[in-house]
């Protein structure tokens, strides 16, 4: 009898019945009784168990061993059995006879659960190619989180973190555990974001707290910078500030180069919306001060010039500082590659806010701003952008009579009821 045939029999797991086996665990009496049914061991098993347990007793309270009242030689039973150490219930000690075991069939089960777990152990691993051709996959899609429709993007991701957790979900090597756990990580904050960008809060929500997990499990602090950054941003777009600023700064200190700018750029938003210019300010030279000079590397966009001259000019909207969003989000216009249409985006909802908070505003030309993010969106729907060309047709309202502010509410109108 294999075990999972025994497994089946006594109506277990196969997980649970070669734990039960390998002498991790020690059964409880019900566990015991069933398998001395199955293997039709006459009670042998259940009085080998009362007996060890008797004998358990003794050692514990310093009496003397019971003896084996059916070998009539007077020793304890202790000295004509196989003992074994089981440290996962109570440190006990149970005490299992050889004839008992030979002829009731549990060494049979025995060897044939070592024999399986023997071949699960030799071809655990996927193979080393396709971990490697994994891990490739997985960076790769941090350069294109902003270059491909996330629809597109969600669906592949989705599915590779789907086939990882299902790897993970079977017998591994500890290293090969490790590097999938790191990739499930990643595929979780990818599927967290474009969530995210597509309008779904409880799928951002969920894998959020999902790559929270893989990210403490694994300690790696690329990871851990990358979550950080994503849980920020969550914030901000609910509205909370203060904490938005909070955990993108609490993660600075141990972040990996390659996120820490970008913290920094997180935290200096944050704090403008919040009302501290005066802390965003030090954020922004932070930001400046931290700009990394590494290759695309997995979690994030590869931080550049562009990225940071985005986040100076949302900070300065934020904080009412026209010139510098006009200045810094036509320099991000210059340096951001054509193919990032978030960060386009961005850079035009920056320059439309400070056209509105300049000493003269210009209601038309912010307008015009804004129906560049249309375009953008009209082609790749975004709901991080939709959410700031919502506060744009808020901020305009005073001037909705002017024609490229009538016509900027229109299709944003119109935007919104195709996507509902």
């Amino acid at each position: 009898m294999t075990v999972v045939q025994l497994a089946e029999a006594a109506s277990y797991t196969r997980r649970y019945m070669t734990t039960v086996l390998s002498g991790r665990t020690v059964p409880s009496s019900k566990v015991v009784t069933t398998l001395d049914k199955v293997l039709r061991a006459n009670g042998e098993l259940v009085a080998l168990r009362e007996r060890a347990a008797r004998e358990q007793l003794a050692r514990r309270h310093g009496l003397p061993l019971p003896e084996d009242a059916g070998s009539g030689s007077g020793r304890p039973l202790v000295s004509q059995t196989v003992r074994a150490e089981v440290g996962l219930w109570g440190g006990d000690l149970m005490s299992v006879d050889r004839r008992t075991v030979l002829g009731g069939g549990a060494l049979a089960a025995a060897l044939a659960a070592a024999a399986d777990t023997s071949r699960a152990m030799a071809t655990a691993d996927p193979d080393p190619l396709t971990i490697d051709e994994l891990e490739q996959e997985v960076a790769a899609i941090s350069g294109r989180m902003f270059a491909v429709p996330h629809a597109v993007l969600f669906a592949s991701t989705l599915q590779r973190w789907a086939t990882v957790d299902q790897m993970l979900a079977s017998r591994l090597t500890l290293a090969t555990r490790a590097r999938l756990t790191l990739a499930a990580g990643y595929l979780a904050s990818y599927t967290a974001s474009l969530g995210g960008f597509l309008g779904q809060p409880q799928v951002k929500r969920r894998f959020l707290v999902l790559a929270r997990q893989y990210a403490d499990d694994t300690g790696d602090p690329l990871l851990i910078g990358t979550v950080a950054g994503a849980q920020s941003r969550a914030a901000l777009a609910l509205g909370q500030f203060a904490r938005a600023a909070d955990v993108a700064g609490a993660a600075i200190p141990t972040a990996h180069p390659y996120v820490k700018a970008r913290l920094a750029g997180y935290q200096a938003e944050a704090l403008a919306a919040a009302g501290h210019p005066d802390r965003a300010t030090d954020a922004l030279a932070t930001m400046r001060a931290s700009m990394p000079n590494l290759p695309l590397m997995p979690g994030t966009s590869r931080w550049d010039a562009g990225e940071e001259a985005t986040y100076a000019a949302m900070t300065c909207y934020r904080m009412g500082d026209a010139p510098g969003a006009i200045r810094n989000g036509l320099e991000a216009l210059d340096a951001i590659d054509g193919d990032d249409f978030q960060g386009v985006g961005l850079a035009h909802i920056s320059i439309a806010f400070g056209r509105i908070l300049a000493d003269r505003p210009d209601p038309a030309a912010a307008a015009v701003e804004g129906g560049h993010v249309l375009d953008i969106m009209q082609v790749t729907p975004d709901a991080s952008l939709l959410a700031r060309a919502e506060e744009l047709r808020e901020a305009l309202r005073p001037w909705n009579p002017v024609p490229e502010v009538a016509t900027y509410v229109s299709r944003l109108e119109r935007l919104i009821a195709a996507e509902v």
